[in-house]
């Protein structure tokens, strides 16, 4: 999972396709990365929060794409999820 939000992270499919001359003919409604990381991450999360492996996990995770983000586009939302696991870690303890 986490090599595949890597991959997409870093290419972003084309939404419109054109012909030869340029007409845009098919439209293909694309995910946002954003809403693939939500979609995909947040129910592990959810599910496992309690969990020190999964916590630990999810921290690996973060770093991965972290990694990944070159541009450091998705920052925010990477320390946002990583800030509510330290948060439940701490409360576990």
């Amino acid at each position: 999972l986490c090599d595949a939000l890597a991959y997409r992270l870093c290419h972003n499919p084309l939404a419109m396709h054109t012909d030869e001359e340029g007409t845009e003919r098919i439209f293909l409604p694309v995910h946002s990365f954003e809403d693939m990381f939500a979609k995909c991450l947040q129910p592990i999360w959810n599910y496992g929060k309690e969990d020190a492996y999964i916590q630990k996990e999810m921290l690996h995770v973060l770093d991965q794409l972290a990694m990944a983000d070159d541009k450091k586009q998705y920052s925010l939302l990477f320390d946002s999820l990583a800030l509510k696991i330290k948060q439940q870690q701490a409360s576990s303890l």
